[in-house]
């Protein structure tokens, strides 16, 4: 725990933290966004909607008469995935409108803008640039191609201690937290300085986003990933961009820290005693209420002995 206090000279430089912080709950886990999870087709939203508008695209596929788009098949599935990708964020949008509560005011897409916004970014890549709303849609639970980090350790060592699902999973062994340093996707290695894929970090306003404000939370973008896919068939993760120059102590750029999983109830409630718990870090009576079970839980397992 000691190690990763947000105050530590590890992680600062003055008033100003030099890193930002993602924690899983399963070391092995890619740096990937949810919407580049899984091949084409896998299930989860982007492929549902896909499958439902599959006839829409293979008509406007050859209405197009782009010959990448009919003979690359990467390239066909770049068009289809990133379809499926601005229609998930657009439906969700309009249904948030038409409830009165749009996330962020932004512009809502029509399928036909959706097909030409995809067909181009399977070509010449991704210029859509309305993240605000994607900031919300990750939070609502929705695949996009934001990756959530924090610019606060101990936030970062609660999402990975709190997975459950990584917890209940008998052969996995590690959490893991990863550390990027921002100045250092801003200084490109020597040799990497032209490379088409590089990271972003976007950190959107916190004003409509509770979340965002209680996490000090960002997001990691990988701009030109269309032509790695194009080209393998495959999304890059931040672990394969993030190749910055190592810092005057020759630490990495982005570095990986695991820790037995064992140790996770111990790590909860170290961090419920430093006001680190889901109820603060997702501010909802939902979470709240997940906040004591899992309190509840950590202190039934003192009680038996196991710690």
């Amino acid at each position: 725990m000691r190690f990763f206090d947000p105050n530590s000279a590890e992680w600062v430089n003055g008033f100003d933290t030099r890193y930002v912080f993602r924690g899983v709950g399963e070391s092995t886990y890619a740096l990937l966004p949810s919407a580049w999870r899984g091949r084409p087709g896998s299930p989860n939203p982007i492929s549902w909607i896909v499958a439902r508008d599959r006839p829409i695209l293979d008509a406007f596929a050859l209405k197009a008469n782009n010959a990448q788009l009919q003979k690359n098949q990467h390239a066909s599935e770049l068009f289809r995935l990133i379809y499926g990708e601005l229609m998930c964020r657009s439906e969700f949008i309009q249904f948030a409108d038409d409830l009165g509560m749009n996330p962020s005011g932004s512009q809502i897409l029509d399928r036909g803008m959706c097909l030409d916004l995809a067909s181009e970014a399977a070509i010449n890549g991704y210029s859509f640039h309305e993240f605000a709303d994607l900031a919300v849609a990750q939070h609502s639970g929705l695949p996009t191609r934001l990756l959530d980090w924090s610019y606060n350790p101990y936030c970062a060592l609660y999402f990975a201690a709190s997975d459950r699902e990584a917890q209940n999973n008998q052969d996995s062994k590690n959490i893991a937290i990863w550390a990027l340093r921002i100045d250092a996707i801003e200084r490109p290695a020597p040799g990497q300085e032209n490379q088409g894929c590089h990271v972003e970090i976007y950190s959107p306003l916190r004003e409509r986003n509770s979340y965002m404000q209680a996490q000090r939370g960002c997001f990691t973008l990988i701009r030109g990933a269309e032509e790695r896919y194009r080209a393998e068939g495959q999304w890059p993760g931040v672990e394969d961009v993030a190749v910055g120059a190592p810092d005057e102590q020759g630490k990495l750029s982005l570095r990986k820290f695991e820790i037995p999983k064992a140790l996770a109830p111990e790590i909860l409630m170290r961090l419920w005693r430093l006001g680190i718990s889901a109820g603060i870090l997702k501010p909802t009576l939902e979470n709240a209420a997940s906040s004591m079970k899992e309190r509840w839980e950590i202190e039934a397992w003192i009680a038996s002995g196991r710690r």
